[in-house]
């Protein structure tokens, strides 16, 4: 019987190891010089698929708050405990719970906030803004006043838009307070990845006198002008806003309702006859703030 064969010499097991480790790894370095491009590559391909398929310029929109007298429409009623709980909030807080609750329209100007992203491998250009305004009279059931006096508008770098004009355009005020274009005067550029916020001002009439017959409510729906790799398009703002030019006190006698907000009174209360004209003695409102409301 022959025998074993005898264990291989200590030096010869050293090589086969550094043979079978150099082969190991050269299977691991032809391994990875294929799928890393591969991978890159498939990574490259979803990110160019996701910057091309969806809109442009992603666009996030936040309406501001705002602290102005609330117009609600025929139908739209205020409970006691709806009353009670107005009257623990701050001004702008009821004006924004009438509006989310009872179908309400803030008076004066809204702001929006538009925060704009890029969403091209190439830099998108805004090139301007369409508007579409849709107006109408006001339905009026209840008006909750939460302003008495308002100063004249202040000029700001902001965009401004104004629902009412026949062919509304965005503008804003030059150094000197004049009305401008706000495009082509700016432009937006937006690389991908890139944000850029832009304040927008929807106003209403401001130059209406005291016929309530002239106040309109208007529905504004925006629409950005773009141009990416010399073409040129259309995307539109999310949602709409709502604006309404602000009700002279003669159109108190319009409303089933009229009442008196904290901006006016420490709680809501029923708004007595004449109060805007200061023929009711402040103590007599039941308000405690006389700071807000014209003596006689």
């Amino acid at each position: 019987m022959p025998e074993d064969p005898s264990p291989a010499p200590p030096d010869q097991k050293r090589s086969r190891r550094r043979l079978l480790a150099w082969v190991i790894g050269l299977l691991g370095a032809t391994a990875t010089a294929v799928i890393v491009p591969i991978l890159a590559q498939n990574a490259n391909s979803l990110i160019a698929h996701v910057t091309t398929t969806g809109q442009p310029v992603t666009i996030h929109v936040e309406l501001q708050p705002s602290v102005d007298d609330v117009s609600l429409p025929a139908g739209q009623h205020l409970s006691s405990a709806d009353l009670a709980t107005l009257s623990t909030m701050a001004p702008g807080d009821g004006a924004s719970w009438l509006a989310a609750h009872k179908n309400g329209v803030i008076t004066s100007t809204r702001t929006l906030a538009l925060t704009l992203t890029g969403n091209r491998p190439e830099p998108v250009r805004i090139t301007g803004i369409s508007v579409d305004s849709s107006c109408r009279n006001p339905a009026r059931g209840t008006i909750v006043r939460m302003q008495y006096g308002r100063g004249a508008g202040v000029a700001s770098e902001r965009m401004e838009i104004d629902a009412e004009a026949l062919d509304p355009q965005a503008y804003a005020y030059d150094a000197n307070s004049k009305k401008q274009p706000y495009f082509p005067n700016r432009t937006i550029v937006l690389d991908h990845g890139e944000e850029q916020e832009v304040v927008v001002d929807v106003n209403p009439r401001f130059d209406l006198t005291d016929d309530p017959a002239k106040v309109r409510v208007c529905d504004v729906r925006m629409s950005l002008r773009l141009l990416h790799q010399g073409t040129a398009s259309t995307e539109r703002v999310p949602g709409s806003v709502r604006v309404m030019g602000i009700e002279p006190f003669a159109a108190d006698d319009s409303y089933a309702h009229v009442f008196l907000g904290t901006g006016i009174c420490k709680t809501v209360v029923v708004a007595p006859r004449g109060w805007m004209q200061g023929a009711v003695a402040t103590a007599n409102l039941g308000c405690g703030r006389a700071d807000n409301v014209a003596g006689g």
